[in-house]
């Protein structure tokens, strides 16, 4: 290591604490731009060029952009004129349609002979849209108000029963009432015996 690195650092002093929050996560910053675009009421156009602009901080960005696609709710009728062959995607993105909403587009082209002789072209185009919508908007909620929990509390008097039969039995109440287990957490007080 270079000795040069280390002359501007001071050691701290007992108890001294320099950064007492800590860094914030990625999250947290993306968090916290929901919030404040959410406060500004801004339109769908503004958050598009809001997401498209590469000068300002990511995370600002990324909160337009995850926004945006919570709102979008795409229309197949938008792309009518691709599926008649009449224009391409390009085309169709400058006259400012979003095509990141498309999931697969996909021609077939089948070319059928004719008695005649001149061969009949048949041209079959499927597009595909992505609804985003909902998990865009559920990540939005889950990251700023917070995914929802339901504590379950059992009281009663438990004798004679081994952790494994413990566990198992909380299992079976929770997923009588809906609950998710992720894991279980028993809290066995001991009681007195009979007087």
């Amino acid at each position: 290591m270079n000795p040069k690195s280390l002359a501007n650092l001071r050691p701290a002093k007992p108890g001294e604490v320099r950064n007492p929050v800590g860094r914030k996560s990625a999250g947290a910053c993306v968090q916290e731009w929901y919030n404040i675009l959410s406060e500004k009421g801004l339109t769908q156009d503004q958050l598009r060029k809001m997401a498209k602009d590469n000068r300002i901080p990511w995370a600002k960005g990324m909160a337009a952009y995850r926004m945006l696609r919570a709102r979008e709710s795409p229309d197949l009728a938008d792309f009518e004129p691709v599926l008649t062959g009449e224009i391409g995607l390009q085309q169709i993105r400058k006259k400012g349609i979003d095509t990141s909403v498309l999931k697969k587009i996909k021609t077939k082209t089948r070319t059928i002979p004719q008695k005649d002789g001149e061969p009949l072209v048949e041209v079959e185009r499927e597009v595909e849209l992505r609804d985003t919508s909902l998990a865009e908007s559920e990540a939005i909620m889950d990251r700023t108000v917070g995914k929802a929990t339901q504590d379950l509390n059992i009281s009663g008097t438990i004798e004679e029963l081994d952790d494994a039969t413990l566990l198992e039995r909380g299992r079976e109440i929770t997923t009588r009432v809906g609950a998710q287990v992720d894991g279980a957490i028993l809290l066995v007080s001991p009681t007195e015996g009979p007087k």
